[in-house]
């Protein structure tokens, strides 16, 4: 009787042993799902506060066509595309100004003209493309980049815009 009793106080510290690396590993894969987890809800505020400023960017191009029509003055020609930055003001800024980064595929210019987020505090850029089709329709597209760990992201709102009032 006593052999088992001693056979069975080592089996209990192997037991032991393997408890614990088998709860290590389950601690650490619950750490990098939740890890995980939190990378991907603050890449969702991001993108949805994004997805905001860019509908915000076609809403001003909106005000702007409302107000002033298909004005040529404000607008492209007709058959050319036209590039504008806009910050927090609403304000078109041409993409001939330094500190309209108005290609998407480059890298953002961090003294550019910025949309700074009031939740997050996150500097957003945002860049409108604005392709005059012919005399009544107009393609606005509203893109807003950021940057983040895993590099550059982008939204992009594209929106036709027709001159329904024209006479």
């Amino acid at each position: 009787m006593r052999k088992f009793i001693r056979l069975q106080k080592g089996q209990t510290l192997v037991e032991i042993t393997l408890a614990m690396g088998v709860a290590s590993i389950v601690i650490v894969g619950l750490s990098i799902l939740a890890i995980s987890s939190l990378k991907n809800a603050q890449d969702a505020v991001r993108r949805s506060e994004s997805q905001k400023f860019a509908n915000a960017g076609v809403e001003a191009v909106l005000f702007f066509k409302n107000s002033q029509g298909f004005n040529d003055a404000i607008f492209p020609a007709v058959g050319t595309t036209a590039f504008y930055c806009m910050d927090s003001s609403a304000v078109l800024i041409s993409d001939t100004d330094p500190n309209c980064p108005h290609n998407p595929d480059t890298t953002i210019d961090p003294n550019g003209d910025q949309v700074i987020s009031p939740t997050t505090g996150l500097a957003y850029y945002r860049v409108l493309s604005i392709e005059r089709l012919d005399d009544d329709n107009m393609r606005v597209v509203s893109t807003i980049l950021w940057e983040d760990t895993q590099g550059v992201k982008t939204v992009s709102v594209p929106r036709d815009i027709t001159n329904w009032r024209r006479n």
